[in-house]
Order: C-alpha cells, then structure tokens, then sequence
C-alpha cells in the first residue's frame, strides 16, 4: 500500500521543520494517539488506537528517523504490535520545499505493510481508511501551526504573507535581480527559490482584478525575470483562492473612459502579455478559482497551464461591447480551435476545469478527491465532500524537471513553436484594430461597464 499527498502551511521552513520534531505537536495531530515520548535524538515510542473496519486495536512500537536533511527533509521507519489484531510496518518519506519566505509546501510518500488480522482486510478499505488518517493528521498539523481559523482546504499559491520588490539586474553581478521583503499589500508578489520564480497576483479582496498599474508593473517583473541568469522557469498564481477575475472594470471610468484611453489600455495589456508570452523561459499557471478576460489572457500567456478542479474560466468581453485583443484572440484559436473560440467569445459563457481539459484551455486539472468527517465510512458511502487538490504542488514538479534540461533549446524551441503557433500574416490588422476602437467608443460599452458598476443585465444597441 503506497499514499502520496501534501499540504501548503503558512509557515517559514524552520517553523514547519521544527514542529515536525516536536513532540507535543505530533501528538496532538497523531489521530488516537495516547502517548509518545522521545527516548533519543531520532526516535520515539508510541501507543496509538486505531480502528480499521471492524478490527479496533492499542498499537505499541516505535518510530525513527532517517536520512535527515534539516530543514529539508526526513524518512520515518515506524513498527507497531497490536495484539491479536496483528502489525504493521510504515516508511514514510516527508518533504519540505520553501514557497516564500512564509510558505512551506510538505509532501509525503508513504508505504505500509499490514500483516496478521489487518492483512486480510480488503485493499480498497484499508486504503480509504489510511487516507483518511493520512488528512486528519495534516489537517490537525497545519491548524497546529497556523492556528484554528486556518482555512480547510487553502491552495497553495493564496498566502499573502510575503511579497517582494525587483529592480533590473545589475550589469557587474551575476545577473540575478536583488529582491528585498516589502509590505504585505503589494499587488504583485515576487519570490525566487531553487530556479523558479513564482509571481503572486495579490489582490484577494477583488479577486485579483489587475489595475491599470499592475499591468504595467508585470510587464516590467517579466522583463527582470528574462535577465536573471539565475532563474530557470516562472509560475505565476493568484492569492486568496483566485487566478485572476481580469481586469479591473470598477477604474475603468478613469482609465478606460473613451476610445484613446481603450487603446493606451489595450497597449499596456498587450505589452504585459507578450513579456511572458516572450519570455525566453518555461512559464506555468497556477490556476484555481476565477480565470477571467484578462486572467484568461494572462494564463493564455504562459507556456502551460494547471487548475483545481475548482477553477472556473471565462472570457466574459461581449457582456461590455468589447473585442477581444488580436494577441489574446489569437491565443484562444491557437488552444481550442475556431469552434470553441467563438463559442467562447460570442457566448461569453464561463466553463469549468473540466472543459478546459477537454478543450484544450489548460494542460492539466488537479483531481478532486473524497474527504469526509465520518472517515472511511463515508467514502464508502459516496457522500464525501470534494477536496480540491493543490496546482502548485504538480506545477513544481514539473518546473524542475525543466530546470534540469538546457535552457537554449528551451528558448529556441519556444521561440520557433510560438512564431508558428501565432503567425498573424494573413490578418488586416489596420481593420482590426478599427473594429477594436469602434466597440470601444461606443454607446454599448458605456452601457456594459455602467451595468456592471450596478450589477444588472446590460442593455444593448449594437451601436
């Protein structure tokens, strides 16, 4: 029997590191744990109770750690007796990886061997039920850390702990831009660590909704990113449960209120989409809640894109008399195809995860899996609540495998697969740009940022 799994804790490294090895910690998350006393530096002994299906047992034994790597990682090797109900034996590899500075993903791999009584239990009840300890336990360790209003089910890329500031690299060193710790309401967190940058969209309040500035402000990370010798592939996710909801409409009455404005806009909007469109680097998505118009543009962006079963996509630019941009347009077609395009577009209808998969609008969607109070019980039962899995975890493993290979075919190759992917030759973009500029300076797109401001149905004219 073999359980993978992880969890993201708002938590330096250190922190996390050393509650691993407390004891009072892991016996108040350890479920039905009744004693455990550390009788060396890298061993334990425990009694725990436990119920597998119908066999209830007192398990006695110890527990030890091996290939110790602090703060890093640890392999636990642990055997328990439980009488006449049998024994088990369990290796479990635990892993830590730094997100920011305040963030810590922990990863498990465990396997155990049931023998006795136990062994004859059925695979898939076993299995349930050791899941399900396998979550409380973390469950109960994450709480223990981050204290009891710690949200249940919190994806990885939503901590607004940290954020960071960049400048251009400086030209005598290496290359690599200097970061410094900034306030926490910066709307644009940058962390580097291990050859990835991960770049945080952090408006949580509002979904995400990119200002004017960000725009702008984006565009200049990406281009810093691109100078950094030292950065090998970008992630960029959105906090507090949200990609990205696009656009901010509530400044558009300032930024975007007539036709000149629309295309100084649309320029500051193209502009930060091609610096990750053009990165010569690996980009991923780290995608959960609400992608949306510009959100969309944004992941449509990067190289690659990975969503929670809850993410929810849409390209909402016919409810305010909008066209598309030709670069974001021709994303879509490039990803879905003409149909699903327009279908997209002229319906501005959202979509879910699934569809995205299936559409080809994203790579790759975390599964949902059972989690329940009642325990195995429930998930025998079918009425387990879904528990979203974490992107991030996925989109890291994957960037380091690019890490490993070499950047010039990476850039090369991108280069080539994008000019292909996107050729706009057979395009008028003199008309366009003049049907992007007549829906913009319209009576119908005054009429949808208004209905939007009012949260009413719009009312269109076609003029």
């Amino acid at each position: 029997m073999e359980i993978k799994g992880g969890v993201t804790i708002r938590a330096p490294r250190q922190v996390v590191w050393d509650s691993l090895n407390a004891v009072e910690v892991l016996q108040r998350c350890i479920p039905g744990c009744e004693s455990l006393v550390q009788d060396s530096d890298t061993s334990f002994a425990a009694t725990v109770v436990t119920k597998l299906g119908p066999i209830k047992a007192r398990f006695q034994g110890r527990v030890s750690l091996s290939d110790i790597d602090a703060p890093r990682r640890y392999t636990l090797q642990g055997e328990g007796q439980g009488g006449v109900a049998g024994s088990a034996k369990v290796t479990i590899q635990v892993a830590l990886e730094e997100l920011a500075a305040d963030q810590t993903q922990l990863t498990y791999s465990a396997q155990a061997q049931l023998f006795g009584k136990l062994a004859q239990l059925g695979s898939r009840l076993v299995d349930a039920a050791a899941k399900s300890l396998s979550e409380e336990f973390f469950a109960k360790f994450r709480q223990a850390i981050e204290g009891p209003d710690s949200a249940q089910d919190l994806p990885s890329e939503d901590s607004p702990t940290e954020t960071r500031a960049h400048r251009l690299p400086d030209s005598q060193q290496s290359g690599r831009p200097v970061v410094a710790a900034t306030g926490t309401e910066d709307p644009i967190k940058l962390f580097v660590t291990d050859g990835m940058a991960i770049v945080t969209l952090n408006r949580p309040a509002v979904k995400n909704a990119m200002s004017l500035q960000m725009w702008k402000r984006l565009a200049q990370i990406f281009d810093d990113l691109g100078k950094d010798r030292q950065v090998r592939v970008v992630i960029l996710t959105g906090a507090g449960g949200n990609f990205c909801a696009g656009a901010d409409i509530a400044e558009f009455e300032s930024v975007r209120d007539n036709a000149q404005q629309s295309r100084d806009y649309e320029v500051a909007v193209d502009a930060c989409c091609s610096a990750i469109f053009q990165l010569p680097k690996p980009t991923i998505a780290v995608i959960s809640g609400y992608c949306l118009g510009g959100g969309a543009h944004l992941a449509m962006s990067c190289d690659f894109r990975m969503a929670a079963a809850d993410a929810v996509f849409g390209i909402p630019a016919g409810r305010l008399s909008i066209v598309y941009g030709v670069n974001g347009t021709a994303k879509l077609l490039a990803l879905v195809g003409v149909t699903r395009a327009k279908q997209i577009l002229f319906s501005a209808q959202r979509f879910g995860a699934d569809d995205a998969l299936r559409w080809g609008f994203i790579d790759h969607r975390e599964e949902a899996t059972p989690s329940d109070s009642a325990g195995w019980l429930g998930w025998f039962k079918r009425r387990p609540a879904p528990l979203a899995q974490d992107p991030m975890a996925a989109a890291r493993r994957f960037a380091q495998q690019m890490i490993q290979q070499a950047p010039l075919t990476q850039s090369g190759a991108k280069f080539m697969l994008n000019s292909m992917a996107l050729s706009l030759a057979g395009l008028d973009a003199a008309e366009a740009e003049r049907r992007i500029r007549q829906a913009s300076d319209s009576q119908d797109y005054r009429e949808g940022r208004q209905a939007f401001l009012e949260k009413r149905t719009p009312r269109f004219q076609g003029s």
